[in-house]
């Protein structure tokens, strides 16, 4: 059981120490520093601290089309 939640762990004290870190440079470093996380996980983990405005088209359309 332990094997299965060792990397959900490594995936969430991530998320924290990303949203914790504070800066662009900070939060830049800590994405490259994490090669055991999936590239494309750490990308849009990274993009939605540093840059969350990245995502608002993507959240407009998602609330328009349930409406």
């Amino acid at each position: 059981m332990r094997a299965l939640l060792v990397p959900k762990l490594a995936r969430e004290r991530y998320v924290r120490d990303l949203i914790a870190a504070s800066g662009f440079a900070a939060r830049l470093a800590l994405a490259l520093r994490r090669p055991h996380l999936k590239l494309g996980f750490r990308i849009r983990m990274f993009l939605y601290a540093a840059c969350p405005g990245v995502y608002r088209p993507f959240f407009a359309l998602r609330d328009f089309v349930r409406h």
